[in-house]
């Protein structure tokens, strides 16, 4: 290596093996500062890289900056083992020379302030007044990869003058992003092991590095392949790239985003490769999306609160598949209201069918995970739904759906008559109290019986359900005389699962599910309106039953 040095510093580099570190001022008298600055640039072998950095804070700061690399291609001469010898400055212009000296001194010395001042041979306070005068950063961050000074921006002209289009800034943050890791691996493996790489500390330690190996990862800048280090003992457990992981959380969230959104696998494994340039199969979206099956049953079996206001329940029905057909099977829904006027989804079932029976199931589970008590239940008018609810909540008033109980009323009216009648019926659940939503309903069979008695039977049948709502304030009333609510949300997630025809399983309805519940509870995040007086009248009506 000796060889191919430059003449002038051939005898410099022999002192670096032969003579001790105090001798060094005293055998560099003779040699130029342009031998010096050229020997500081010299890719040097580590055994000697500390005495190098040694003569730095020996030469005098010359007319000409030392470090003024700024003719070399990155700024960054390599030395034997890929790594910088001297930090890079970055060009500076129109600036005094006490100014770039005193930059210059500060970046060889990574930012420490007393080391500038002793390789300056001024005093630190000295040092630091001048700093402040010229703009100078006074924080070493300032120094560690960039040299700023008071007026310029870090991202200089001369630096986005290399950016032609924006695949190429693409390009330069790809390449950043691995740099980044690597640099954080690197002193994830200075912290594993005690001590920097190089260092004299390190000998007989019982651990050291082993070299590298390179690894392919997938982040939201496209697939990169950079080294991760290892120790000779093989302890070594990295944090920011963890071992048997190769794509990073922002792209296994942005693949479950996607798949809660309503794409399917091949669809996303086609938007991942043409916009991300990242090749994912079908079977690795497959295992990302089934990770979140664990937070989906976390989130089913969370504790509930004791009490809740009210409670509206429905399904909503899907094509699953089962024993190698095609049926149709319900996810059941529960939202409740709690006392600080949001809503929640108190959890998901999925059965067969429809039925009070199952409802049972469902009741009894709530009650299992802490649910106590249930002031007010909205349903549709489900057979035997009342009957079931009672037998778990027996405190709790069930109000049936009022629109149901109109559609269910008008199936039995034809075209022509159904205009008038629904507005006949319109004076029912329109009345001030049940006194007179009984007279209307009077009237209403008086007018209709004859022509259609099964439609003002259904009224009759279930008129103590239907007429709940009428104990209530006005306020409440429109919050529990229909299940607008949870029809509501059953149509928002008709919405994320339209583009499925139908599902493989059980827990693929689940995740499905899961996933739109969870992108349409991050809009619930205001109380329903009037809550403060809605809270008044529930502690008004419900004082023994609530507590805070």
């Amino acid at each position: 290596m000796l060889a191919e040095c430059p003449e002038d510093i051939i005898p410099l580099a022999e002192f670096f093996r032969e003579r001790h570190s105090k001798e060094l001022k005293r055998e560099t008298q003779g040699f130029t500062d342009d031998a010096k600055r050229r020997m500081l640039a010299y890719p040097w072998p580590g055994n000697v890289r500390e005495l190098q950095n040694k003569i730095k804070r020996s030469v005098l700061v010359s007319e000409e900056p030392i470090l003024d690399i700024e003719g070399l291609d990155n700024g960054i001469p390599p030395c034997d083992n890929g790594q910088a010898s001297v930090p890079a400055v970055l060009p500076l212009k129109d600036e005094s020379l006490e100014k770039k000296n005193i930059v210059n001194a500060l970046k060889a010395c990574n930012g420490h302030r007393e080391q500038a001042a002793a390789m300056l041979n001024v005093n630190p306070a000295t040092l630091y007044r001048k700093m402040k005068k010229y703009g100078c950063g006074r924080n070493r961050r300032h120094y560690k990869i960039f040299c700023v000074n008071g007026n310029d921006e870090v991202l200089s002209k001369e630096f986005l003058s290399q950016f032609k289009t924006e695949a190429d800034v693409s390009k330069f943050l790809k390449q950043l992003h691995a740099q980044v890791l690597e640099k954080m691996l690197e002193g994830e493996m200075d912290a594993h092991l005690g001590y920097e790489k190089n260092s004299v500390t390190g000998n007989n330690t019982g651990n050291s590095r082993n070299g590298s190996y390179p690894k392919k990862i997938q982040t939201e800048h496209g697939e990169s392949v950079i080294s991760i280090p290892r120790d000779r003992n093989g302890q070594f457990e990295p944090i920011a790239v963890p071992k048997h992981e190769s794509r990073g959380l922002s792209i296994e969230k942005l693949v479950i985003s996607l798949y809660a959104k309503g794409m399917s696998v091949s669809d996303i494994e086609e938007e991942m490769r043409e916009i991300y340039e990242i090749e994912l199969s079908t079977s690795a979206i497959s295992i990302i999306t089934n990770k979140v099956n664990q937070a989906a049953q976390e989130w089913q079996n969370r504790p509930l609160d004791p009490v809740c206001l009210i409670v509206w329940m429905d399904g909503i029905v899907f094509k699953v598949r089962d024993n190698g057909k095609i049926i149709n099977k319900t996810v059941y829904l529960c939202v409740g209201l709690k006392q600080n006027g949001l809503k929640e989804v108190l959890g998901m079932w999925v059965g067969k069918s429809e039925s009070s029976s199952f409802w049972m199931g469902v009741l009894t589970d709530l009650k299992a995970r802490g649910v106590q008590d249930i002031l007010i239940t909205c349903t549709d008018n489900l057979n035997g739904f009342t009957d079931t609810i009672r037998s778990v909540f027996p405190q709790s008033s069930t109000q049936v759906c009022v629109v149901h109980q109109i559609r269910n009323s008008c199936k039995y009216v034809v075209y022509k008559d159904k205009k008038e009648f629904t507005a006949d019926m319109k004076n029912i659940y329109n009345a001030p109290n049940k006194e007179v939503a009984a007279t209307e309903l009077d009237n209403l069979e008086k007018k209709w019986g004859g022509k259609y008695p099964y439609a003002i039977l259904s009224w009759r049948n279930n008129w103590d359900d239907l007429t709940v709502f009428f104990q209530f304030p006005l306020e409440i009333r429109k919050i529990i005389c229909t299940t607008n609510l949870i029809e509501n949300l059953n149509g928002k997630i008709r919405k994320y699962t339209k583009s499925k025809l139908s599902f493989p399983s059980d827990d693929a309805v689940k995740k499905t599910v899961y996933l739109s519940l969870m992108e349409i509870e991050k809009k619930w995040t205001m109380p329903i309106s009037n809550w403060g007086l809605i809270m008044n009248q529930f502690m008004l009506m419900f004082e023994n039953r609530i507590q805070i």
